[in-house]
């Protein structure tokens, strides 16, 4: 266990490619994010990976071992204290 309290022991690599496929119009084209061979074949069963894309992602083998705020995890932002809002300026004249 991190000192984030996320287990990160098991993990699996996926790959992934951008693919050209039909679209609903039945218009050929190529996909802007990477998905799995399964992902693409149900979307189109034509769908034919482009070449020089490949990507390999080391994930968690189950979502339950993603780390999340709920977990002990604090993204830089928000250690940082840049959720916060702003106060809004008042002038001294106006001051109660």
């Amino acid at each position: 266990m991190s000192q984030s309290g996320c287990t990160l022991a098991r993990m699996k690599t996926i790959e992934l490619w951008r693919w050209r496929l039909r679209d609903h119009r039945g218009k050929l084209i190529d996909t802007r994010y990477a998905m799995t061979h399964a992902n693409a074949l149900q979307r189109d069963p034509q769908a034919a990976r482009i070449p020089g894309t490949q990507e390999l992602r080391r994930v968690p083998e189950t979502p339950a071992e993603i780390c999340t705020p709920g977990a002990g995890f604090r993204s830089g932002l928000a250690a940082r204290g840049w959720w916060r809002q702003p106060k809004p300026f008042i002038p001294d004249r106006l001051r109660v």
